[in-house]
């Protein structure tokens, strides 16, 4: 989890505060930019997360990683193929049905505002804010959704790491603001401009874009986003709106 966060997330941060990759950073605006008291409250809960929080979680739940058959870490992991294609497919898919449905239920309104609201008070949000969320959304939204194509398969603890890491990297790029569409990155899957897009729009107007794309657009929910004008047409007006707030402010 550290390891992920300091190879994925703490890069964009520091792209951030070196305005770095302008080119590929979605402007905001100054409404969207995250306060100082909201950025320390972050700091705090990702440290505790980080050092304390996970790693006893972790330590607590390998007992229940056993008892759906994880093998011994001193085992070795299949290397077939086939047998990892449908490993992380599963894991993809499970993790894409949890989180899409708990998250779309932490926007019916009395969800939203005892529970959800405290992940959207990032408008403008950056990687480490993917995890910045109430204890119940924490672990109904992202631990289980995570972990369960893993668990309930008892697949081997390497392909668990494998796994966690593109996850995280997942949920810290669509959060960054940063969207690397048309790049070699992007070209060889290595990203997920689509989703930053789409999850960065969710923020911004806080409804419809509650996960996958395949699912929202199955269940509905990407008809504004594709009514607006979709990736490019968001893009164009994020940058066309952070040009008239500076000018209006000269």
């Amino acid at each position: 989890h550290l390891g992920s966060f300091a190879l994925t997330a703490l890069p964009l941060v520091i792209c951030d505060r070196m305005d770095w990759l302008k080119e590929y950073k979605i402007p905001r605006k100054p409404s969207q930019v995250a306060s100082s008291n909201l950025l320390r409250a972050l700091f705090i809960e990702m440290t505790i997360g980080h050092f304390i929080s996970t790693p006893i979680s972790l330590y607590l739940s390998y007992g229940l990683f056993k008892y759906f058959g994880m093998p011994s870490v001193m085992s070795e992991p299949s290397t077939s193929p086939i047998f990892l294609a449908w490993a992380f497919a599963l894991a993809h898919f499970y993790n894409d049905v949890g989180f899409y449905w708990s998250h779309r239920l932490f926007h019916m309104p009395v969800l939203y505002k005892h529970i959800h609201k405290k992940h959207h008070n990032f408008v403008g949000t950056i990687a480490p804010a993917a995890e910045f969320a109430h204890i119940f959304e924490g672990l109904t939204a992202n631990v289980i959704p995570t972990i369960a194509g893993i668990l309930f398969f008892g697949r081997h603890c390497l392909i668990f790491w494998v796994w966690l890491a593109l996850r995280l990297q997942q949920t810290y790029e669509a959060h960054s603001g940063y969207c690397f569409q048309g790049t070699w990155f992007d070209f060889f899957l290595l990203t997920h401009g689509d989703g930053a897009v789409e999850h960065d729009h969710h923020h911004t107007i806080n409804r419809g874009n509650f996960g996958a794309s395949w699912l929202d657009y199955l269940c509905g929910t990407m008809d504004s986003f594709v009514a607006a004008g979709g990736h490019a047409t968001y893009l164009s007006l994020a940058h066309r709106a952070v040009y008239t707030a500076r000018g209006s402010d000269m």
